[in-house]
């Protein structure tokens, strides 16, 4: 008989257990501990999914490149790269975006005009 080493690793925070049932048993901890994070102190509602920020764990790959993200979300819109997709499109200039987010980012970097200036200026200001 052969000893051999677990291969069971917790996706959250990179703990090796004994067993299956022992990863579920661990999982526990951190599903219990949604709220607030011990380690950066902010509160979230997912605590499995924000540790993997401060863990570094990478669980869904691009089947494209194989690079690896800590949300479904994240790995979704990187695929959009893969793709070609961007569905964002700025009435005003033609520049098309991968999310809706960036295309509002855009519009109020690029577009928004402030009363009083002349047509095409942008207003810049800094603190001392």
């Amino acid at each position: 008989m052969h000893c051999r080493e677990s291969q069971t690793i917790c996706g959250v925070c990179g703990q090796q257990v004994d067993s299956p049932d022992s990863l579920l048993t661990h999982l526990q901890c951190h599903r219990e501990t949604s709220g607030t994070c011990s380690i950066c102190k902010k509160s979230f509602q997912n605590m499995e999914t924000h540790m993997r920020s401060h863990t570094g764990i990478k669980p869904y790959p691009c089947s494209v490149c194989n690079k690896s993200f800590p949300r479904p979300g994240a790995l979704r819109r990187h695929k959009k790269i893969h793709s070609g997709e961007r569905p964002y499109t700025c009435q005003h200039c033609g520049k098309s975006f991968i999310e809706s987010s960036y295309l509002v980012h855009h519009l109020k970097m690029s577009h928004s005009e402030r009363p009083g200036l002349p047509e095409g200026t942008k207003q810049f200001s800094m603190m001392l």
